[in-house]
């Protein structure tokens, strides 16, 4: 009888550990932006007088779902609007709604989690 609460001791303890590695993994890589993410205030981007702003927003704790959603949102543009891009008619802006100076675009876009928002700029002017 002894061997048998031994042996479930040691699978116990064996579950705890394999969860709390996969918890300080998903926390590791929550915490760590994708590539080319940069993060400071959205007005400090520089805007032409006619242009869309392809703005993705995200938050301080981001998971690896929230991750690959930027990926994707930022390579659809890239691949589908490369010329636009270039000529900078089209531009995509990554930004931090939860940092204090871009805590406007919460109310602004009225954003609960994070999100794709396209803004069209009409001489100097969000229009649509």
């Amino acid at each position: 009888m002894k061997s048998k609460q031994i042996i479930t001791l040691v699978l116990l303890v064996f579950v705890g550990v394999s969860v709390a590695t996969v918890v300080v993994k998903q926390v590791r890589n929550s915490s760590s932006p994708p590539a080319n993410t940069v993060d400071r205030p959205a007005a400090d981007l520089i805007t032409r007088e006619n242009q869309v702003i392809a703005y993705y927003f995200y938050g301080n704790i981001r998971c690896a779902t929230c991750n690959t959603i930027e990926i994707y949102s930022r390579e659809a543009i890239k691949s589908g609007f490369a010329d636009q891009l270039g000529d900078e008619s089209l531009v995509w802006r990554p930004v931090n709604r939860e940092s204090p100076e871009n805590a406007h675009f919460n109310e602004d876009f009225k954003l609960v989690t994070s999100s794709l928002i396209l803004v069209k700029i009409k001489d100097g002017r969000q229009t649509e």
